[in-house]
């Protein structure tokens, strides 16, 4: 029974690290957020999907555990025990690596919510920005210079306008 603690140890280890290096994605990306660097947003966001990929892919193995470990502890297959259930099952010393695990998955995924939240913020307000700022320049009524049929607008005198002033 030792070696599953070790076992889903050596698992949870893994699941953590891949969380971590999310939590400093995440994290990377408000700095570049913030200094407004466009191309390294585009890195870092395919920088999240192949790490976010891989979280998926080691869920799905670690789902696969549960079930199994589950199994080997009720011998019921329709009954799955969380990670808690599992611990309770063995002695508190045997298990107090796991919990620890646990408890450093939670707060990480608390930063990452928090840090996404700051994340959402900034491109809202960026888009925001954006679209003021192209609102300004286009002005309240947008002159055309050529009309429907294609021709100079000449009683607008084809000007464009920049911050409400003709060109």
């Amino acid at each position: 029974m030792e070696e599953i603690i070790i076992q889903l140890e050596t698992y949870l280890n893994e699941y953590f690290s891949l969380y971590l290096k999310l939590s400093d994605l995440v994290l990377k990306e408000s700095r570049i957020l913030i200094n407004r660097n466009i191309t390294a947003v585009e890195e870092i966001i395919n920088e999240k999907k192949v790490l976010l990929d891989k979280i998926a892919d080691f869920e799905k193995m670690l789902s696969e555990y549960q079930k199994k470990l589950s199994y080997m502890l009720t011998e019921d297959s329709k009954t799955l025990l969380t990670l808690k259930d599992i611990c309770n099952r063995f002695s508190p010393s045997s298990t107090h690596q796991l919990k620890e695990l646990q408890t450093g998955l939670k707060n990480t995924v608390n930063k990452i919510r928090r840090i996404n939240k700051i994340n959402t913020g900034l491109i809202k307000h960026h888009l925001e920005y954006a679209s003021f700022f192209i609102k300004k320049l286009e002005g309240d009524k947008p002159l055309s210079t050529y009309s429907a049929s294609g021709k100079i607008n000449a009683s607008k005198g084809g000007a464009g306008v920049l911050f409400e002033q003709r060109l």
